[in-house]
């Protein structure tokens, strides 16, 4: 059965775990310089979901989505979700998605459920790429968009927001 995002915790609950603050360092950069000011990260939305194979087990913590913040001259339904793998060891940066109407699918690749979302009426499919660690764009007209020209999409959330 497929998931829905629910919006459950407080930003600044989830980071106060010292392994979620690391991983939450690593998506406010891109390219060397700053991507989201802390602001943005502080107002996002999280959700705990499960990424993994079958049911979650009780010694592995939730899966983390960070909705992020939507400026007004983004393009409308384009939202920037940060993924946080976790686990029995700690927590790792999965990568990040984008659209809208985030769905988490029942179907696997790579150990890990599918993302769906759309955007500009297209629908768009994420899947784990185990050589990076990071959820990937696998479906969808834009998948030949490089990461910079997609994050260029959002950049305006980073410079409305300070």
């Amino acid at each position: 059965m497929s998931q829905q995002l629910t919006r459950n915790h407080n930003a600044i609950e989830v980071l106060m775990a010292e392994d979620v603050g690391l991983v939450a360092s690593e998506f406010l950069f891109f390219e060397n310089r700053a991507f989201y000011p802390v602001g943005a990260l502080l107002s996002s939305f999280v959700s705990q979901v499960w990424l993994g194979i079958g049911a979650k087990g009780n010694s592995t913590a939730g899966d983390l989505i960070f909705e992020m913040c939507q400026s007004a001259d983004q393009p409308t339904g384009y939202y920037l979700y940060e993924i946080v793998i976790r686990t029995g060891k700690g927590a790792s940066y999965g990568g990040w998605v984008f659209g809208s109407n985030f769905v988490i699918s029942d179907r696997i690749l790579s150990g890990h459920r599918i993302i769906e979302t759309s955007f500009r009426g297209e629908p768009l499919e994420f899947g784990f790429a185990p050589d990076t660690g990071h959820y990937k764009l696998i479906s969808g007209d834009l998948k030949g968009l490089s990461t910079g020209e997609i994050r260029e999409l959002a950049k305006s959330c980073q410079r409305t927001s300070r």
